[in-house]
């Protein structure tokens, strides 16, 4: 059993693996290990869903990475899957985000203390 906040409440899941969201904003962070923050502009992990196995979650990745990429496109910004990652743009620019979906032990929280 693990705990997971999210939105103000905790939740209870019984479960072995957790799909983790790794959320980092802005062009130059893409290079930055998780956890390795640059000034103003925190990195976030984000619990995504529990699985029942390793394997589970890491085929859940790819819908993950699926869903990501159309949950953000508009008719100006535009979702690119790429090593694992995906990186959410607006032509033109900068790269408005980066998501890398990733499966820990629900006895494992990634985020910084």
């Amino acid at each position: 059993m693990s705990m997971h906040r999210g939105a103000g409440t905790l939740v209870l899941v019984a479960c072995a693996w957790v799909l983790w969201s790794y959320e980092t904003p802005g062009r130059w962070h893409h290079e930055l290990p998780p956890g390795q923050q640059s000034p103003g502009l925190p990195d976030q992990w984000k619990p995504v869903g529990p699985f029942p196995t390793e394997a589970t979650c890491e085929s859940g990745v790819q819908g993950a990475l699926l869903w990501w990429k159309e949950a953000f496109a508009t008719k100006d910004i535009r979702g690119r899957i790429e090593g694992g990652r995906v990186y959410i743009e607006q032509p033109g620019t900068d790269v408005v985000k980066i998501i890398r979906p990733q499966c820990w032990p629900d006895t494992v929280d990634p985020r910084p203390r």
